[in-house]
C-alpha cells in the first residue's frame, strides 16, 4: 500500500479520533491491512495497559480487554489471520524490540512453527526492509537492544529445522566466518587511522559499522578479482573508496565531532 495513502489516513484519524485519544493518553501505534485495505487501526497507552480498536469505516472506538496483550493478543494474533503491517510508531517498535529480546529470543528452534513466533519473524522482516535497527532505536530511545535483525537472520535465513536438531549448510557458515575476518581486518588495520582519529560508539556499533563496510566489498568487483590475494583485494578496495567509507562513518555515527565514548576492541592491545 502506498506511504501517500497511509499518511491520509492518519490525517483523517488525527482529525476523528485525536481528541478523545489524548484524554486516554493513547497514541496510533499501528494500522494493518488484508488483501490491499485497511483491516486494522490500534491505539494504545503500552505502558498503561489501555488498548484500543478504531473501526476503518466508521472511526467507532472500542476498548479492548484490560488483560490483552497489544503484541501477542492483537499485532501478532491478527498477524496470524494473514494481515500485513502497514505502519508502526517508533514507540510501539521500541515496546516489540524489549518483549522479543525478552521473551521470545530464547525459545527452542524446534518450537518455531508457533504461530506467534512465525508472525514474530514476519514483523522482523520487516524492519529489516524498512531500516528499523537496534542502532535506529538507541539514537532515537537511548535504549541498548540486541541485535534482533542478526537474530532474524539465523533464525530465518540460516538455519534449517529439524525435529530435533538444527543445521547451517557449509557454504553458508564459510560466508560467515569470511564476513567476521574481513570486519575484524577492516577494525583491525585497514580503517583504525579513521577509528583512532574519530572515535565513536561502542564497541558493539564500530564492530556493526565493520560488517557494513564488509558487505559493500563483498557485493563489489574488487571481492571478485582473482589476480590478487583476498587481503589485497580489501585493501585496495578501501584505498579507492576511502572517502566514501570515510563519510559514511560519519553519517552511520550521525556527527563529525563527537567525545570520546569508544572502548572498540580493535582498539586494544
Amino acid at each position: 500500500m502506498k506511504k501517500e495513502k497511509i499518511n491520509e489516513l492518519k490525517k483523517k484519524m488525527k482529525d476523528k479520533v485525536n481528541e478523545y485519544m489524548e484524554k486516554k493518553n493513547c497514541t496510533l501505534q499501528f494500522i494493518l491491512s488484508k488483501d490491499g485495505n485497511i483491516s486494522d487501526i490500534i491505539y494504545a497507552n503500552l505502558y498503561g495497559h489501555l488498548v484500543l480498536s478504531v473501526n476503518p469505516e466508521n472511526y467507532e472506538i472500542t476498548k479492548l480487554d484490560k488483560d490483552v496483550s497489544v503484541i501477542d493478543d492483537v499485532l501478532f494474533s491478527r498477524m496470524n489471520e494473514g494481515k500485513e503491517i502497514e505502519f508502526i510508531s517508533d514507540e510501539m517498535h521500541d515496546f516489540l524490540w524489549y518483549t522479543i529480546e525478552t521473551y521470545y529470543t530464547e525459545f527452542d528452534m524446534s518450537e518455531l512453527d508457533v504461530k506467534n513466533k512465525q508472525s514474530m519473524l514476519r514483523y522482523l522482516k520487516y524492519c529489516k526492509e524498512n531500516n528499523i535497527t537496534d542502532f535506529y532505536l538507541d539514537k532515537k530511545f537511548g535504549n541498548d537492544w540486541s541485535d534482533l535483525i542478526e537474530f532474524y537472520d539465523n533464525a530465518h535465513d540460516y538455519f534449517k529445522l529439524g525435529e530435533f536438531t538444527v543445521t547451517m549448510s557449509r557454504d553458508i557458515f564459510d560466508k560467515r566466518n569470511e564476513r567476521t575476518y574481513f570486519a575484524f581486518a577492516l577494525g583491525f588495520d585497514l580503517l583504525r587511522k579513521i577509528i583512532m582519529k574519530d572515535l565513536h560508539g561502542t564497541h558493539e556499533t564500530i564492530f556493526d559499522f565493520c560488517y557494513i563496510i564488509a558487505d559493500k566489498f563483498i557485493n563489489s568487483n574488487y571481492y571478485n578479482d582473482n589476480t590478487k590475494i583476498m587481503y589485497d583485494r580489501l585493501s585496495n578496495y578501501v584505498k579507492d573508496n576511502q572517502e566514501e567509507i570515510q563519510k559514511f562513518y560519519f553519517d552511520f555515527f550521525g556527527t563529525t565531532s563527537s567525545p570520546l565514548v569508544c572502548e572498540s576492541m580493535f582498539l586494544k592491545g
